[in-house]
C-alpha cells in the first residue's frame, strides 16, 4: 500500500482521493488547502466585531475590506492605511469598507512593487496580481484604408474598442463580485436605511 506524505504529513487517503479525481498531486491539493485555511483566517480576523465604537479619528490606522478609492489612492483588500480626516472616513467604517487596525491581526506585509502594507502574504499577492502584473497589450486600433468610406472605417473602430476595452470591464466585474461575496457593504446602516 502505497503511503502519500508531504513535508513529513501524512495524507488522509480521502484527501488523496480527491486530489485523484482533481488531476493533482496530493501535497499540492495539501498547499491549497492551507492557503485557502489561512485566507479564511484573515478574513475572520478581519470581519470580528470591533472591540469599542468610537469615531474614526485622522491618524488611526484602518484596514481596507474591499477594493476602494480614498483621497486619490487605489486601496486594495487587506491594505493598511492611514485615516487622512477626510469627510466621508466614519461613513467608510459603518458601511463595511473598512476595519480599525489591530496589532493582533498579525504582522503586516510589506508590497515590493509599490511599498503598500498589507495584512497578509495572500491578501498582497493578490494585490501584485492586479497591480503589478504585466499589462497585456492592447491591439494597435485599425488604420484606416484609402478605399473604405468613414462609416465603415467607424465600424471597424468600433469594433476594435468593443473588444479592446471587454477584457477590462470582465476583470473588474469579477473583482466587484469577489468583493461583494468576501466583504459585502452593511446598506442597512447608511443614511437612507434610517430613514
Amino acid at each position: 500500500m502505497r503511503r502519500n506524505i508531504h513535508h513529513g504529513r501524512l495524507i488522509d487517503p480521502a484527501l488523496a482521493g480527491i486530489a485523484a479525481r482533481e488531476g493533482v498531486a496530493p501535497g499540492d491539493l495539501l498547499q491549497r488547502l492551507d492557503a485557502m485555511s489561512r485566507q479564511l483566517d484573515t478574513q475572520a480576523r478581519l470581519l470580528k466585531p470591533a472591540k469599542e465604537a468610537r469615531q474614526p479619528k485622522p491618524g488611526d490606522r484602518y484596514v481596507a475590506l474591499r477594493t476602494f478609492g480614498y483621497c486619490g489612492q487605489q486601496l486594495d483588500r487587506g491594505q493598511l492605511f492611514v485615516l487622512r480626516g477626510a469627510v466621508n472616513d466614519e461613513a467608510l467604517h459603518r458601511l463595511g469598507y473598512c476595519t480599525p487596525y489591530d496589532v493582533e491581526d498579525g504582522t503586516p506585509i510589506d508590497c515590493r512593487g509599490c511599498g503598500g502594507i498589507f495584512l497578509s502574504v495572500e491578501m498582497r499577492d493578490g494585490h501584485a496580481k492586479v497591480r503589478h502584473a504585466p499589462v497585456i497589450p492592447v491591439p494597435a486600433p485599425p488604420v484606416r484604408d484609402p478605399a473604405e468610406t468613414s462609416d465603415e472605417y467607424q465600424n471597424r473602430y468600433d469594433q476594435w474598442a468593443f473588444t479592446a476595452g471587454a477584457g477590462e470591464d470582465a476583470a473588474a466585474d469579477a473583482s466587484m463580485t469577489r468583493d461583494d461575496v468576501l466583504a459585502p457593504l452593511r446598506l442597512d446602516r447608511s443614511a437612507a436605511s434610517r430613514e
